[in-house]
């Protein structure tokens, strides 16, 4: 076949705006400036075709001043002053756009793109309800413009509307199915309403039209809410590796390892984004928060120090800081005065913390972990987050609203899954159910797992919530409870500053942070007459209320006997046991480790490696300076699973319990196997678990009265083998009452039922 030639379409001929315009519209830039040029240059017409040209070859200020010449010499020109508008938004000075834009619209108030433009403008001035009018205006004028679906899903995703972004997100696709922006946008709206498979599957699909930096990042959130690390992880690198430039990223992924105790990996992306943007005063503090939690407090306290204007987040997170393996308690008391001293500053600060679950991120978990009263340190907190965080306290639109039928129980919980708090309150919660009573649960945990699953058919309703507690909240007061239970508080931001709430007319919490957090809607907590001393009222700013029971159905632990070279462990010493976690290791303990160590010169101290391996070190390092003599018999087993932790415990002369914050669910695996433990109790509750176990068991043998009575019952326990062994068949005897006890249940429903009658 011949090759067909068309023939060449020459240039207009002669200066017109029309063959200008032709010109322009072909692309033909260079000569379409050359003809407007020789156009009259008092003509509107021309300027703004011209100065749209002049931004079109990257001629901002000319493109502008000619814009503004046109609008000079017509302050009516439509199409003038609507491209003026949309020059000066994109040099962001928003306010002088929207002013252009609502003059063009007014004299063209059936222009769909031009009420589209003013909305736009207006979400970036953050006034999203007037945005939405005009979305709505341009959608009235043509409900096929998918533009401002687009947009108007946006703001109703600003607005925390997920329900009606979710719609708008959807008629996008609708229009044009392959937008990826609309279906990563769905996504998130998805996630925002606890659908997270949807979500992903719409994540998915906008990667696999545009693997985009942001959509990796989404959809490594989902991943991370459903407890999916590895894919979390995988998904937020692969955001970096997109745009490694975006210190955003960075951080992002930094946060992610930091929610899997990933802390060393954390460190290195935070060091990343500080290097992209190093006066970012946002990433410095997270950077300082990962250094505090591989216990560097002192050098998490530099970091802070250099930042020029610290935000009254950064003030809110380092107040949270102690040191994790303190080196003495002089430091825990500086730590102390350090935290009360932040606080106020935050108190006094005028900048508002809008989100304190994502610009703080953490809680005062280790608050607990000392001799003195944590209480005074939550007050201020509390003062310090109403302050900076007034949206904290919220309350339901339902709480007056009448209740009938049965009683609606709410538990809302993040550690209700193989973890202590699902060891010790798990069975609890699940035996609540009965004609009475109805139970919802709330998970906003981030590792459900074959526990959680199991309590979610045992429950009524069961809800897996996202870290945003502004969502979270109203989905939880939606349900309209007649009363809502935390089993724990203080271990999981997000749980923590939903607790700022009232979302229901009884709240109560119970001890499995065993911390009085001091929040404004905290009815009651509930703890054991065995577990409080006289006028322990005053430790709590709750109203303190005493079961006869510990509260716990705790399952009886199948345990797998040891030897002592399975476990690494020689034959020829005596063991002693301190099987806590090493931050419970207050520095008052040092001294009678080193008292047992000296009189028994076959002793050994075992303990158990930290979540963090610089927390080993760290411990060692004390040692070493406070008893250097012995330090060399201490031992820092690895981790154990549960059935080899039971065994070090069976296999041990004697097991030592912590002081000021002892054992609770490790003791009561340690007695289901017959062991012993010496317990010196504390005036709060958090020291006092293992002598209420014992007091349960109606034994008193191994309660010191001191630490002086802590070593001499230790040494005696280790080589008094007959004491030992008769002391482990007396708790074999006896510690039936301690698993799967059904009291606790009757207590807890009892209460409830009684005390919501008060609002019904």
């Amino acid at each position: 076949m011949s090759k067909k030639y068309r023939r060449p379409v020459p240039p207009p001929s002669g200066p017109s705006i029309q063959n200008a315009i032709a010109l322009h519209q072909a692309g033909r830039l260079p000569e379409a400036e050359v003809m407007y040029l020789q156009l009259p240059q008092n003509d509107a017409n021309v300027l703004q075709l011209l100065g749209v040209l002049y931004y079109q070859t990257g001629r901002r200020s000319d493109g502008r001043a000619s814009l503004e010449r046109a609008v000079k010499i017509n302050p009516d020109h439509v199409d003038a002053l609507a491209n003026l508008g949309v020059a000066l938004h994109e040099e962001q000075q928003f306010t002088e756009a929207l002013s252009m834009i609502e003059r063009a619209s007014a004299k063209a108030p059936n222009r769909v793109d031009l009420h589209d433009k003013r909305g736009f403008i207006l979400q970036d001035l953050g006034r999203h309800e007037e945005a939405i009018k005009s979305f709505e205006m341009a959608l009235s004028l043509e409900p096929n413009f998918a533009d401002a679906w687009f947009h108007l899903g946006n703001s109703m995703q600003e607005l925390r509307d997920f329900k009606s972004a979710e719609v708008s997100f959807l008629r996008v696709i609708q229009l044009r199915g392959n937008d990826e922006e609309a279906l990563g946008n769905l996504g998130v709206a998805l996630y925002h309403q606890s659908k997270h498979d949807d979500a992903l599957r719409y994540l998915r699909q906008s990667i696999q039209i545009r693997p985009s930096a942001e959509a990796y990042l989404n959809l490594a959130t989902v991943l991370s809410e459903m407890g999916d690390a590895t894919g979390a992880l995988q998904a937020a690198t692969t955001a970096t590796t997109l745009n490694p430039k975006d210190p955003n990223l960075h951080y992002r992924l930094g946060n992610l390892q930091a929610i899997f105790q990933l802390t060393e990996p954390s460190l290195a992306s935070y060091v990343k984004a500080m290097e992209l943007e190093p006066e970012k005063p946002l990433y410095q503090a997270r950077y300082s928060n990962a250094l505090n939690q591989i216990g560097e407090y002192e050098k998490a306290a530099e970091i802070f120090a250099k930042i020029t204007t610290p935000s009254t987040a950064a003030m809110l997170a380092q107040a949270a800081h102690m040191p994790i393996i303190p080196d003495s308690r002089e430091a825990i008391e500086a730590g102390r005065e350090r935290s009360l001293a932040l606080l106020q500053a935050a108190k006094e600060s005028s900048e508002l913390v809008l989100d304190p679950n994502l610009e703080v991120g953490h809680t005062n978990f280790f608050w607990s972990y000392h001799s003195e009263s944590e209480l005074p340190l939550q007050r201020a907190s509390v003062e310090a987050y109403l302050h900076c965080s007034p949206n904290l306290d919220w309350q339901s639109p339902y709480l007056e609203e009448k209740r009938e039928g049965k009683i609606r129980l709410g538990v809302l919980s993040s550690k209700l899954n193989r973890h202590t708090i699902g060891k010790l309150f798990l069975n609890l919660v699940a035996g609540l159910r009965n004609d009475d009573l109805e139970v919802i649960l709330f998970d906003c945990g981030g590792k459900p797992d074959d526990w959680t699953a199991k309590l979610a058919t045992q429950v009524d309703a069961a809800y897996k919530l996202i870290p945003d507690i502004f969502s979270s909240r109203e989905f939880i007061a939606s349900q309209k409870l007649d009363a809502l239970f935390y089993p724990e508080i203080g271990m999981n931001p997000t749980t923590y500053f939903i607790g700022y709430s009232r979302l229901a007319p009884l709240q109560f919490m119970t001890w499995g942070h065993p911390s009085s957090p001091a929040l404004p809607h905290m009815d009651c907590f509930l703890s054991s007459k065995d577990l409080e001393r006289d006028n322990s009222e005053e430790d709590y700013a709750e109203r303190l209320v005493k079961f006869d029971s510990l509260m716990t159905v705790f399952d009886r632990p199948t345990s797998a006997t040891m030897t002592r070279d399975q476990l690494g462990l020689p034959e020829d010493k005596r063991i002693y046991t301190c099987p806590q976690t090493l931050f419970k290791i207050h520095p008052d303990m040092d001294a009678a480790f080193g008292e047992i160590l000296r009189r028994d010169e076959k002793g050994l101290l075992v303990l158990l490696t930290g979540n963090e391996p610089n927390w080993d070190r760290l411990l060692m390092q004390r040692f070493r300076r406070t008893i250097p003599d012995v330090a060399d018999r201490i031992l820092i087993l690895k981790r154990l699973n549960w059935q080899e932790y039971i065994g070090l415990c069976e296999i041990s002369n004697a097991v030592l319990d912590t002081f000021y914050f002892g054992g609770g669910n490790s003791s009561l695996e340690a007695f289901s196997a017959g062991a012993p433990i010496v317990t010196l109790p504390g005036k709060f509750l958090r020291g006092r678990i293992t002598l209420a176990q014992y007091q349960a068991m109606e034994m008193d043998d191994l309660i010191a009265s001191d630490t002086d009575d802590f070593v001499e019952k230790s040494i005696q326990l280790a080589n008094n083998l007959e004491w030992h062994n008769a002391l482990s068949e007396t708790i074999l005897e006896r510690n039936d009452c301690l698993y799967g006890n059904q009291n606790p249940i009757k207590e807890l429903r009892d209460f409830i039922l009684s005390e919501t009658q008060r609002y019904r």
